[in-house]
């Protein structure tokens, strides 16, 4: 039986894993129903989450951001949604600090980078810097990985 979260502007992001099964009201009024935690990061004295979730048989990814840095990240989100090179958020649950992206079945991190061709590992860096030239455009600046270095020292290669 499915527990369901209203969040409400008195809630605080748990040490404890969101529950499977537990059904998360967005600003959009979806319901995303947590099926599993993808990865854990511990930061500012807490533990960050990223969730694998869906909404009526969709696949999503719900990521915890630090409270005091969703409404500005919310903010830049905004900026550079129009942009096809920019993974943007799809949707939020502001009271409980998260953003809400498409689920990738296929991306980088599930792809063998060696095995691509020249013309496809060109595709793919031509693609990002793109992405941070549209990021640039809107003044912000990229300061985390956006591709690992080994996989662009092997497409330069």
């Amino acid at each position: 039986m499915s527990s369901f979260f209203t969040p409400t502007s008195t809630s605080i992001i748990a040490q404890q894993p969101l529950p499977r099964g537990l059904q998360i009201k967005s600003s959009s009024d979806k319901c995303y129903v947590i099926d599993e935690v993808l990865s854990e990061q511990p930061a500012a004295g807490k533990i960050w989450r990223v969730y694998h979730a869906t909404h009526e048989g969709k696949q999503f990814v719900l990521k915890d951001i630090i409270p005091g840095d969703f409404n500005y990240i919310d903010s830049l989100q905004k900026r550079v949604e129009h942009s096809p090179y920019v993974r943007t958020a799809v949707d939020s649950i502001p009271e409980r600090h998260m953003f809400v992206f498409p689920y990738l079945d296929e991306g980088l991190l599930h792809v063998d980078t060696v095995a691509l061709s020249y013309v496809a590992r060109k595709a793919i860096i031509r693609d990002a810097l793109r992405g941070l030239a549209d990021l640039h455009d809107e003044q912000i600046i990229h300061t985390g990985q956006c591709l690992p270095c080994k996989f662009v020292a092997y497409v330069l290669t």
